[in-house]
């Protein structure tokens, strides 16, 4: 049975915990990303502070000893449920929002606080802020050398506030897990990639490049192909084969990088940023990369968006595999039969325009 001890954290006023953030760790590797919340929840929370509603509890992960994090700082904690009640109060507290525009003291209705930031709260209405730095944040410690156990309570304790499937793989662990950032931190995604990795969006489109490159075929990169994925490398403890196929992926990415432009419109999908993918994996595998461009890429867009306004005018003077194309790529993007479809007619055109 794997060793654990629970306690509640002493000395957990919001302005202590402030003070200590230093030696808390907001994002291991299983959390999901902060600044998630939009303002009107941050500014319900400082509302429940003030008003001295109870706040569900927050749990953090308690090392037996102080870790040292990449870039040298040591940390005593970890964040394993509360992130986003944390950062919220220390961002109100940096005054980067202000309570709400209809924010009401139910002690004392006379009181006007609303549109205050915390600095000014400070000076008009001082026992408000006093409340605020006062208020004990219910936090649990739990010690234990398991990162596993802890992985596991990630995920159970965010059952009610569903997590999305990156965020789910993310928290699996293992060494799949740990390439699937890696990879998503590759400079194609910093530079070329034009959605955002809100909610680790990035991060999705990297596990389905390593699935596609694990597989060393095409095939469906549906959710329970892609969870497999990490939890198959996990039971293995493979790092060395995480380690292979991110250097494989990489190759891919490195081309991908230079033929790209800076967030590129052509990139504005997963589903064709998977298909560009797969061309320019398959170019590789026939050692024929110089036939990849950008060039061809765009105009197989335009060749794609002619065929549309041709099939308004009259359908049997399109062509049938672009409409294809079409319907599969806004249909089915992650099925196995869709994919290979799109590819090889993109790879067909790259091919037939040399």
């Amino acid at each position: 049975m794997p060793r654990i001890r629970i306690s509640e954290l002493r000395n957990s006023s919001i302005l202590r915990i402030y003070a200590e953030r230093h030696v808390i760790q907001a994002d291991p590797d299983y959390q999901r990303m902060g600044g998630v919340w939009n303002l009107e929840k941050r500014q319900l929370l400082m509302d429940t502070v003030i008003n001295d509603f109870d706040m569900p509890k927050l749990y953090f992960h308690e090392f037996t000893h102080p870790r040292e994090l990449a870039d040298g700082s040591k940390v005593n904690y970890a964040i394993v449920d509360g992130r986003q009640r944390l950062e919220t109060i220390w961002s109100f507290i940096d005054g980067d929002f202000t309570l709400a525009d209809d924010f009401e003291f139910y002690e004392d209705p006379s009181v006007n606080a609303a549109g205050l930031t915390y600095a000014e709260l400070g000076k008009r209405y001082p026992h408000l802020k006093t409340m605020v730095d006062s208020y004990t944040l219910p936090i649990t410690a739990v010690l234990t050398e398991d990162i596993d156990l802890i992985e596991e309570m990630f995920l159970r304790l965010n059952e009610a506030v569903p997590l999305n499937a990156a965020e789910k793989r993310n928290a699996i662990g293992g060494p799949m897990a740990r390439t699937i950032r890696e990879v998503a931190n590759h400079v194609f995604f910093e530079n070329n990639i034009p959605f955002s990795n809100l909610r680790y969006q990035h991060r999705e489109v990297a596990a389905k490049f390593l699935l596609l490159t694990w597989t060393d075929a095409v095939g469906d990169t549906k959710k329970a192909y892609l969870d497999n994925m990490v939890r198959r490398f996990k039971d293995r403890d493979d790092s060395d084969g995480a380690g292979e196929l991110e250097k494989r992926v990489g190759e891919v990415l490195n081309h991908a990088s230079q033929i790209f432009v800076r967030e590129d419109v052509l990139l504005k999908t997963q589903a064709m940023t998977v298909i560009y993918f797969l061309a320019l994996k398959r170019a590789l595998d026939d050692e024929c990369i110089e036939v990849v461009t950008r060039s061809a890429f765009v105009a197989f867009e335009k060749m794609r968006e002619e065929n549309r306004s041709i099939a308004e005018d009259d359908i049997a003077d399109a062509s049938y595999e672009l409409l294809e194309f079409d319907r599969m790529h806004s249909q089915g993007s992650n099925d196995k039969s869709s994919i290979e479809f799109r590819l090889d007619i993109l790879y067909r055109y790259i091919q037939s325009s040399i």
